[in-house]
């Protein structure tokens, strides 16, 4: 009896027009259109690399601590710190990567794993303590301080001032710490109506995903029958639209959450797109192609006909130079959201 009037409750959600939003560090794999799954971890990821981007196609990052904030942290920065085919970004892990390694079965396909290389963007973890290697503490770009603990980050802050001259900018998760270091990821910062509805995020991430569908000859599911992974993946897309601002507008672009960005400069940096030479969108193309391919292989998708999330496998995971003409021209959508979300600020404004 009680499981059938779990059940009827669950139904009686589904069936409500009220969007409801669930605190919650788990989505399940599908869930009523009605219903979204809210985690203050991934949101604050989400968005610290879209208010602190990464713009120069060499930066060595240092990530100490790495439970599921620095997880959340690393995931969400090989997704959106894609801006150029030349980069490298070195990102040192201090802490248990292992079943980060073990889960992600692909991330040596996306990354050079324990290596830096010159040529494409590394993923480092280390064994030893974070305050081992001096000279890397003291010439890293960023540090981030990612433990889940708020004390243990505070902790590391303390050390940090009392012994070491650093150069790079130091940024601390979920801490009111002021002047020392940037602090990110509070919970007051992230319950917003912004944040926590995300209503625009929600219209992009669809019509995102329609263009898609249209372009692919309808062959994917409609958007409530997706599942929240493939969700997920267009959320990242529309986050990724910050991103392509700058690739587009360089120092001019404001470095703001996709959502705060004028209508204005989306339209400036579509035209670099729209109007640009084929060497130029062919490059773009590229970048995109990218971004796409490692949220797939994060995933560990593999390559197949047809997309298909319970299988893992997409056409897409192919590299860029074996794909169509049909299939690369997918990777314009990711372009053309920019004059989509200028005309949905507009719409909303009254403008015309």
């Amino acid at each position: 009896m009680k499981q059938d009037q779990k059940k009827s409750f669950r139904q009686r959600l589904a069936d409500t027009t009220v969007p409801i939003i669930c605190l919650a560090s788990f989505t399940p794999a599908h869930h009523p259109m009605n219903i979204n799954f809210f985690s203050i971890t991934d949101c604050s990821a989400r968005v610290f690399w879209q208010q602190f981007p990464v713009t120069r196609e060499h930066e060595t990052i240092l990530i100490i601590g790495f439970g599921n904030a620095g997880t959340v942290m690393l995931d969400r920065a090989l997704e959106l710190n894609v801006f150029a085919p030349e980069q490298h970004i070195t990102y040192h892990i201090f802490g248990d990567g292992d079943e980060y390694c073990r889960n992600r079965k692909r991330l040596g396909d996306i990354v050079s794993l324990n290596t830096e290389s010159p040529h494409r963007d590394s993923v480092i973890f280390h064994d030893d303590l974070w305050n081992t290697d001096e000279a890397l503490l003291c010439h890293a770009d960023r540090i981030i301080l990612c433990s889940d603990s708020e004390w243990d980050n505070i902790s590391v802050l303390h050390t940090i001032q009392k012994f070491f001259a650093i150069r790079g900018e130091l940024y601390i998760y979920n801490s009111n710490v002021h002047g020392v270091a940037t602090s990110f990821g509070q919970a007051g910062d992230m319950l917003t109506p912004a944040f926590v509805l995300h209503n625009r995020l929600s219209d992009m991430a669809l019509c995102r995903h329609e263009l898609f569908r249209y372009q692919s000859g309808y062959t994917l599911p409609l958007w409530e029958d997706l599942g929240s992974l493939s969700k997920d993946m267009n959320f990242v897309a529309i986050d990724h639209i910050s991103t392509k601002v700058r690739i587009a507008l360089g120092e001019e672009a404001p470095a703001v959450p996709f959502d705060a960005l004028p209508a204005s400069v989306l339209r400036k940096a579509a035209a670099v797109f729209n109007t640009g030479d084929a060497a130029t969108r062919d490059r773009y193309r590229r970048i995109e192609h990218e971004r796409m391919q490692r949220c797939y292989k994060l995933h560990n998708y593999q390559d197949g006909a047809t997309h298909d999330d319970s299988l893992r496998i997409s056409p897409l995971v192919e590299s860029y130079d074996e794909l169509s003409e049909q299939e690369r021209a997918l990777a314009d959508i990711g372009w053309v959201l920019l004059d989509e979300l200028a005309a949905h600020k507009e719409a909303r404004s009254g403008k015309k």
